[in-house]
């Protein structure tokens, strides 16, 4: 996933190696403007730099493109959550292993779906609204 994330924003999945906590040289006031701007940005809405709206667009195709394949992920888990299940339902009650083993699975691959589900949905909104996101990471919150 995160593979396909660097394809789709290659400068938001390499902006995690910034060192944004520098706090001396030409980088940490180049981080400190961006900082400036993006807070001035989401508090006001005023405009920022080419350079720094390349990062918020960046920044949330980043977080669309893993909302996406989360989503997708999430309806490939749901499918073999199904299959699992209804071979659960098909299993003679006998036949205690098998049930244990597809219920086992079924429980962990409904759970994987739901946090792929998680995944996707935080994607979407940070995607919606990149600014303080991006603006947060900056910050050292991310």
């Amino acid at each position: 996933m995160a593979n396909v994330q660097g394809v789709v924003a290659p400068f938001s999945s390499l902006i995690s190696m910034l060192p944004v906590a520098q706090t001396d040289g030409a980088l940490s006031e180049t981080v400190g403007q961006v900082r400036q701007q993006l807070a001035q940005s989401t508090a006001t809405g005023n405009q920022q730099s080419p350079a720094v709206e390349l990062m918020i667009s960046d920044f949330a195709r980043y977080h669309l493109a893993m909302a996406v394949i989360a989503l997708i992920a999430a309806a490939i888990s749901l499918a073999v959550t199904v299959v699992v299940w209804a071979r659960f339902a098909r299993t003679a009650r006998s036949d205690r292993r098998t049930r244990f083993m597809s219920g086992s699975i079924g429980l962990l691959t409904a759970l994987f779906t739901l946090g792929l589900i998680v995944v996707g949905v935080a994607n979407m909104g940070t995607a919606a609204d990149p600014a303080p996101a991006l603006a947060a990471f900056f910050d050292g919150g991310l």
